[in-house]
C-alpha cells in the first residue's frame, strides 16, 4: 500500500510530464478516496482529464468529480457538475441510476427535499429494471434517509427495511454499512438506545470491511453519541477525541461540525465552560466550511445558546442576526422555534422584558403551529390505516369465498374420478374399490370439516377485531363530525378525545400485529448476556411505579446469587414482564399488593408475578390465554385493554425458550409463573 500511495504523490509532484500523466489510473484516484485523501484525489482525476492517453470517457471524469465534492462537502459544486453530464448519447443504465443516485443525495444534503424524491425515485426505477439487488437496496436506503430528513419516522423505517432484505447477499460492504447506519439512526430517534448501539456496531464491522476511512470516522462518532446519550460522559469523552483525530487530516466537516457540537455538550456536563466554548467555535468554523445550510443553523444555535449561558451580550448580537438569515432560507419550525426562544433570553440580558415576551410569544406560535402539524398527519395517518383494514377485510372475504368455490371444485372433480374408476374397476376389484372410495370420502369429510373449523376461528377473529374497531370509530367519527360543524367549543378536549381514540387503535393494530409475527415465527429476536440482578433492579422499579399509580403495595422476593447472568432479548423480557404487571395492577382490588418473585437453578430461571383479590374460575383461568378473550369485557375496554397481552405474553415466551403457566394465587388473586432457560439451545 505505501509503495502504491507513493507512486500517486510522484506522479502528482510531476503534474504537468506527460509521462507521468500516463502513470495515474481510475483505480489511483479510487484507493485516494479510499484512505480520505480527497484533494489529492481530485489532483490526481485532474492529471487524467488532461491526459491525452485517458481511456475514460469525460462523462465518466464528471461523475467521479462530483463524487470527490460530495465527499468534500461541497453539494452544489457537485449538482453542478453531474448536470455538465450529457445522458444522452447510448449511457448504460447503471451509469444514469449513478448520476441520478448522486444528484439525489446532493439535493437532500442541500435540504432541497422535493426534488431529492423526483431523484431518487427515478434512480428506484432503473435499479429496478437493471434487476440488481445492490443498487434495488441501495436506492431503498437512500429514500429511507429522505423520508428520515423530513421526519416521517414510519415510512423511512419500512424503506430502510426493504434495503435490508435486498443487502443481505451483497458484498458491497459500503452499501450494507450505510443502511445499519441509517437503521441505528432512526432506533437513536425513537429512544431504543441499546438497538442503535447494535445497528451501528454493525456498521462499523461493515465499514471496517470497506476501508473508507471517512465512513469509519464517522460510525466511530454515531458510537460515540450513543456512549453519551447513555449519560456515560467520562467515556465518550475520548471517543470523540481519538474519531476528531482521524478526521482532522481528511477535512470531514460535516462530520468535524457535528463531533463537536456533542463534544461541547460533554463539556458542560463535565462543568468544563472554557473547553465547551472552545469546542463549539470548532464546530462552527467546520460547519462555515460545508454547503450544509443545516449544520451552519445547529452550530450557530449551540453557540448562540453558551453565549446565553456566559451572558456574552456583545457576542450575541453578532451571531443571532447572522443565524436568523440563515434559518429563515430553511423554513424549518423546529429551528424557527429554537431561535425566537434564544432570542427571547437574549432580550432578558439586555433588560429588554416587553420584547423578550413578544419572542417568547411567537416561539410559542411556532409551537403551537407545529404540533397542529403533528396532529393533522396523525389523523392522515388514522384514516390510511382505517382505509387499509377495509381493504384487507374486503380482501379477506373474497379470499374465503375463493377458497370454497376451489373446495367445492376440487370435490366434483374427486367424485368423477371416484365414480370413473369405480365403473373399470368394479368387476374385480369391488371390495377394493369400496374400501378406498370410504377412505377418500371420510379424507373429504376431514377436510372440509377442517377448513371449515379454520374459516370459522378467522370468521370470530375478524367479527372480534371488528367489534373492537366499531365503538372507537364511532366515537371518532362523532368528533370529526362535530368539528367539521363546528358544534363543540372545548376544540383541545375534542382533539385530545380523538387522539385517545387513535392511541386505542394503534394499541390494537400494534397488538395484533405483533402476535402475527411471533406466531409466524417472524419476529427477530437480539439474545444478548444481561446480570440478572440488574434486571430484576430493573423490574422492581417499574412494578413498584405502576403499582403506587394503582394504589397497591408492592413485595419484592427475590433470591439470586449475585453474578447470575441470564441470555435473553431484554426488550421482548421486558415486554413480558410490564403486561403482567398492568394486568394485576388493573384487575386487583385496592388496598391490595402485587408480588414480584425470582428463583434460579444451574438451568433455570423462575419468575413469578401474582396479586390479590379478585380472582378468576377455573373456566375463566383456562381462557385467560385466548386472543380478545376478557372477563369483564366493558371494563377492559374502559381501561383501554385489547385482550391481547396475556396471549401476546404467551407467544413472546415460547419465543425465547420459556414456559408460561397460570394458577390461583395464595392471596385470592391470579398467579403467573414463568420458566426461562439461563443459556438457550440454538
Amino acid at each position: 500500500m505505501k509503495h502504491y500511495l507513493a507512486k500517486i504523490t510522484l506522479s502528482l509532484s510531476f503534474v504537468f510530464s506527460s509521462t507521468t500523466l500516463a502513470l495515474v489510473t481510475m483505480a489511483d484516484v479510487d484507493e485516494l478516496i479510499v484512505q480520505g485523501q480527497l484533494d489529492k484525489a481530485h489532483i490526481a482525476l485532474k492529471t487524467i482529464e488532461l491526459s491525452n492517453k485517458a481511456n475514460e470517457s469525460e462523462n465518466a471524469i464528471k461523475l467521479k468529480f462530483a463524487k470527490i465534492l460530495r465527499k468534500q462537502n461541497r453539494y452544489n459544486d457537485a449538482i453542478i457538475k453531474l448536470n455538465e453530464i450529457n445522458l444522452t448519447h447510448n449511457q448504460t443504465k447503471a451509469f444514469m441510476y449513478d448520476v441520478t443516485k448522486e444528484l439525489g443525495i446532493n439535493y437532500r444534503r442541500s435540504h432541497k427535499l422535493d426534488i431529492a424524491e423526483k431523484h431518487y425515485f427515478k434512480a428506484l426505477k432503473l435499479a429496478k429494471a437493471i434487476n440488481d439487488k445492490t443498487l434495488i437496496g441501495q436506492a431503498y436506503n437512500n429514500l429511507g434517509t429522505l423520508y428520515d430528513t423530513k421526519n416521517n419516522v414510519a415510512l423511512s423505517m419500512e424503506y430502510h427495511l426493504k434495503a435490508q432484505s435486498m443487502l443481505k447477499t451483497t458484498t458491497n460492504w459500503e452499501i450494507k454499512a450505510s443502511n445499519f447506519f441509517n437503521l441505528g439512526d432512526l432506533s437513536s430517534r425513537i429512544h431504543n438506545l441499546e438497538q442503535a448501539e447494535y445497528f451501528f456496531n454493525k456498521a462499523l464491522l461493515n465499514d471496517k470491511k470497506s476501508k473508507e476511512i471517512r465512513n469509519i470516522a464517522g460510525t466511530a462518532i454515531r458510537l460515540a453519541e450513543i456512549t453519551f446519550k447513555n449519560k456515560k460522559y467520562a467515556q465518550a469523552l475520548p471517543r470523540f477525541i481519538e474519531a476528531i483525530e482521524i478526521l482532522q487530516p481528511l477535512n470531514a466537516n460535516v462530520s468535524l461540525s457535528r463531533a463537536y457540537n456533542t463534544l461541547h455538550l460533554i463539556y458542560l456536563k463535565l462543568n468544563n465552560p472554557h473547553m465547551a466554548l472552545s469546542s463549539i467555535q470548532k464546530s462552527l468554523n467546520h460547519a462555515l466550511k460545508t454547503q450544509s445550510p443545516i449544520q451552519k443553523a445547529y452550530a450557530y444555535l449551540y453557540l448562540i445558546n453558551l453565549h446565553i449561558e456566559l451572558k456574552n451580550t456583545e457576542l450575541l448580537a453578532l451571531y443571532i442576526p447572522k443565524a436568523r438569515q440563515l434559518i429563515n432560507t430553511i423554513r424549518n419550525k423546529i429551528l424557527e422555534e429554537k431561535l425566537y426562544f434564544a432570542n427571547a433570553k437574549y432580550m432578558m440580558l439586555k433588560g429588554q422584558y416587553e420584547a423578550a415576551y413578544n419572542e417568547l410569544s411567537i416561539a410559542f406560535e411556532i409551537h403551537k403551529l407545529a404540533d397542529q402539524e403533528v396532529n393533522q398527519g396523525a389523523t392522515e395517518q388514522y384514516k390510511q390505516q382505517v382505509n387499509a383494514l377495509v381493504q384487507y377485510q374486503k380482501l379477506a372475504q373474497t379470499e374465503k369465498k375463493s377458497a370454497v368455490m376451489k373446495v367445492e371444485l376440487e370435490k366434483q372433480i374427486l367424485q368423477k374420478q371416484t365414480w370413473l374408476l369405480a365403473c373399470i374397476m368394479i368387476l374385480l376389484f369391488s371390495v377394493v374399490i369400496v374400501y378406498l372410495y370410504i377412505i377418500k370420502h371420510r379424507n373429504a369429510q376431514y377436510k372440509a370439516s377442517l377448513y371449515q373449523t379454520n374459516l370459522k376461528q378467522k370468521d370470530e377473529m375478524l367479527a372480534d377485531i371488528s367489534h373492537e374497531l366499531r365503538t372507537p370509530l364511532s366515537v371518532l367519527q362523532l368528533h370529526i363530525e362535530a368539528l367539521e360543524h363546528n358544534l363543540l367549543d372545548d376544540k383541545a378536549l375534542a382533539y385530545t378525545k380523538i387522539n385517545n381514540k387513535i392511541s386505542q387503535l394503534n394499541n390494537l393494530i400494534s397488538d395484533v400485529y405483533q402476535l402475527s409475527q411471533v406466531q409466524n415465527q417472524s419476529i427477530h429476536l437480539i439474545w444478548q448476556e444481561s446480570q440478572l440482578s440488574t434486571l430484576t433492579a430493573h423490574y422492581i422499579s417499574d412494578i413498584k411505579t405502576l403499582t403506587e399509580q394503582s394504589n397497591l403495595r408492592f413485595i419484592a422476593d427475590i433470591d439470586i446469587p449475585a453474578a447470575t447472568t441470564l441470555t435473553t432479548d431484554r426488550q421482548k423480557l421486558d415486554q413480558i414482564i410490564t403486561n403482567l404487571a398492568k394486568n394485576a395492577c388493573l384487575y386487583t382490588d385496592s388496598p391490595g399488593h402485587v408480588r414480584l418473585k425470582v428463583r434460579v437453578n444451574n438451568e433455570y430461571v423462575f419468575i413469578q408475578v401474582d396479586d390479590t383479590s379478585p380472582g378468576v374460575s377455573d373456566t375463566e383461568l383456562a381462557k385467560l390465554f385466548e386472543r380478545l378473550y376478557r372477563i369483564d369485557k366493558s371494563r377492559s375496554r374502559a381501561l383501554g385493554g385489547s385482550g391481547l397481552g396475556l396471549s401476546i405474553c404467551e407467544s413472546l415466551t415460547h419465543a425465547l425458550q420459556g414456559e408460561i403457566t397460570l394458577h390461583h394465587g395464595k392471596a385470592g388473586g391470579v398467579c403467573a409463573r414463568i420458566k426461562l432457560p439461563i443459556t438457550p439451545t440454538n
